[in-house]
């Protein structure tokens, strides 16, 4: 029991610390360091930004760059530090839930249908 109260405790620190550790907040895409922009783009060659969210991560600020690649077409999420550092790379085929598409992929004359 004393074992239970005792895992309890620490991971519930272990979670407010990391809550209190990381914190992210979208900025405009001119808000975003040059250095940052060249090193997402560098690591992920085509890549046309879409959104962008400054983090503090264990007091370190760090950009997350979301995009997607003009020449591969899948969306990726790029994580660059504020001294040009790319620190994480995800790929994926689709767009997150959470993500605006701010394309209109229609053709012209088409209407997007519901079915």
């Amino acid at each position: 029991m004393r074992t239970t109260i005792r895992l309890s405790i620490t991971l519930a620190l272990i979670a407010s610390l990391f809550v209190s550790f990381a914190t992210a907040k979208q900025i405009s895409l001119d808000k975003i360091p040059e250095i940052v922009i060249a090193a997402a783009k560098t690591a992920v060659p085509g890549l046309d930004i879409l959104e962008a969210e400054k983090e503090l991560e264990w007091g370190k600020v760090v950009f997350e760059l979301t995009g997607v690649n003009s020449s591969d077409g899948y969306f990726y999420e790029v994580e660059v530090s504020a001294k040009g550092k790319v620190l994480e790379i995800e790929k994926r085929l689709e767009q997150s839930e959470g993500e605006e598409d701010d394309d209109d992929d229609d053709e012209p004359g088409e209407e997007e249908s519901d079915d």
